[in-house]
């Protein structure tokens, strides 16, 4: 079996990912660095994710195509790991998993009474998730990176020609936000064109890089939980 990771070359995430599929697979990765739009972009990673998922699937059965900041992690109380989970599901009669998000977040720079100054700068040499205490669940962010079956899909990964057939003992841990200076760093990196950039408001100029990194215009913050002790040790 083989996880396919889409990435940007210079993703900061992507080394993390390699590593961390690598323990349980073979890994490839596919880059996508030069779009004209963002809309070229989202149709170049859909047709992408469903091309490769298609011919993982033609070649051993099962396919896993991710996002380099999507880690697929299942809960430590049911499995040993992602290789554990994935023999189980192989033996289900389930054609695909879809994983529930979580999206993890540095509060070193989040407005009072949020603010966490012991969220430091992430160590990917270091369990990651004891080194944050906050996660939103996202249910926007629901992927279905495991299937049986080839998928077809809208953007990043929105599933559109089956139901969502979630498990909650699978989660999909969402590393967007895990650093607010790695952040930072990788949307300077996408945002280098100024095209993209005004499409996807990838605006890194005095305070909006802050206003958007804590969607300060939304109750997100309010909406945090404390991740649980079960799972600290699980990535």
């Amino acid at each position: 079996m083989v996880c396919t990771i889409i990435s940007h070359s210079l993703d900061p995430f992507l080394p993390f990912a390699e590593s961390y599929y690598g323990r349980y697979m073979k890994t490839r990765v596919i880059i996508g660095d030069e779009h004209d739009s963002y809309e070229q972009f989202l149709s170049w990673h859909r047709l992408t994710a469903e091309d490769a998922m298609s011919d993982a699937i033609q070649r051993s059965g099962l396919g896993l195509v991710v996002d380099a900041d999507d880690i697929l992690v299942p809960c430590p109380r049911r499995y040993r790991d992602l290789a554990h989970y994935i023999r189980e599901f192989l033996a289900r009669e389930s054609l695909y998993s879809t994983a529930v998000a979580y999206e993890v977040f540095d509060l070193s720079a989040a407005p009072d009474p949020y603010t966490q100054e012991l969220d430091v700068s992430i160590n990917f040499e270091e369990p990651l998730l004891k080194q944050r205490r906050r996660w939103l669940r996202s249910e926007s962010y629901d992927k279905t990176l495991l299937s049986k079956v080839a998928l077809r899909y809208g953007d990043l990964h929105d599933l559109q020609s089956h139901q969502k057939c979630t498990d909650g003992d699978l989660y999909m841990i969402h590393l967007g936000r895990i650093d607010y200076g790695i952040c930072k760093l990788r949307h300077a990196i996408f945002a280098k064109d100024k095209k993209l950039r005004d499409e996807h408001h990838w605006n890194l100029d005095g305070g909006k890089y802050r206003h958007w990194f804590y969607q300060m215009d939304t109750d997100i913050l309010q909406r945090l939980e404390a991740i649980p002790e079960h799972m600290m040790a699980a990535l």
